[in-house]
C-alpha cells in the first residue's frame, strides 16, 4: 500500500493484516474485490474510531452504514437490528459517542 494519506506504521498494519487475513473485511469476513470499483465490496479504508488516524482498516461499503460509530456501537446496532427483526425484541436507544450530524 503506497497511499500517501497514511503514515509508514499504519501501511505497515495494513499490509501485517493482508498477510495474515488476505483482502478480507474487517467488519465482516467477506473477502473484498480490489479491482472493481463499482463492486459493493470493493476495498475502502476506514477509521475504527471516526476521524482517528491512528488505526485504520479495510473494509468494503459496509463503511458507509458505520459511519460515525465505533466498531462496537456498530456491532451492538446490528445485534439489536437482528434480535428486533427475528425475536422482536424492541431496540433500546443509545448515544453514540462520535455521532455528530448538522442541523438543515
Amino acid at each position: 500500500m503506497s497511499d500517501e494519506r497514511f503514515s509508514a506504521e499504519i501501511r505497515e498494519e495494513l499490509w501485517e493484516y493482508v498477510r495474515q487475513n488476505g483482502y478480507v473485511c474487517y467488519y465482516t469476513g467477506v473477502e473484498l474485490d480490489v479491482f472493481d470499483e463499482t463492486s459493493p465490496w470493493f476495498l475502502e479504508f476506514d477509521h475504527l474510531l471516526p476521524g482517528d488516524p491512528r488505526k485504520i482498516v479495510i473494509t468494503s461499503a459496509i463503511n458507509e452504514m458505520k459511519g460515525d460509530l465505533t466498531f462496537k456501537e456498530f456491532k451492538g446496532s446490528i445485534v439489536q437490528l437482528y434480535n428486533y427483526w427475528f425475536k422482536g425484541i424492541k431496540i433500546k436507544k443509545k448515544k453514540f459517542r462520535y455521532w455528530y450530524r448538522l442541523k438543515p
